[in-house]
């Protein structure tokens, strides 16, 4: 019973992340620039449960995430829809952004994603509250 005991406080833990973690998020910032003011409809993303999902600049995406240890993140199974649209950069760079992020932090209420030598990839603000 002894071993059991010493999960309580980890699934604690791991609550207490998720629960800064998971929500919707509106991106606010790629590649250290912020997204152009005349961006018709910056990218998004909602975490729930390990999965992730949200829109591109015009088509909709999801993916699996795993944090592999604290502040460590990995996007697998990066899907989206195919539709083609006028200006496809901004997607194209989220989501490369996704793929190749390794960490994330919060701070001052957005979400952070990092590479793995620590540079922010993206950066977004929280949704509001209902």
């Amino acid at each position: 019973m002894a071993a059991c005991a010493g999960g309580a406080p980890a699934k604690a833990a791991e609550a207490a992340v998720l629960a800064g973690l998971e929500g919707s998020w509106f991106l606010e910032e790629l590649d250290g620039r912020p997204l152009p003011a005349d961006a018709a409809s910056p990218p998004t993303m909602t975490l729930s449960g390990g999965n992730a999902g949200g829109t591109g600049s015009c088509n909709s995406w999801g993916a699996a995430y795993v944090l592999e240890g604290p502040g460590l993140v990995r996007f697998t199974e990066l899907w989206s829809t195919k539709m083609a649209c006028e200006d496809m950069l901004l997607e194209s760079m989220y989501y490369r952004a996704l793929a190749e992020a390794r960490a994330w932090s919060l701070s001052g209420g957005r979400l952070l994603l990092l590479d793995g030598s620590g540079t922010v990839l993206a950066a977004f603000a929280g949704a509001p509250a209902p």
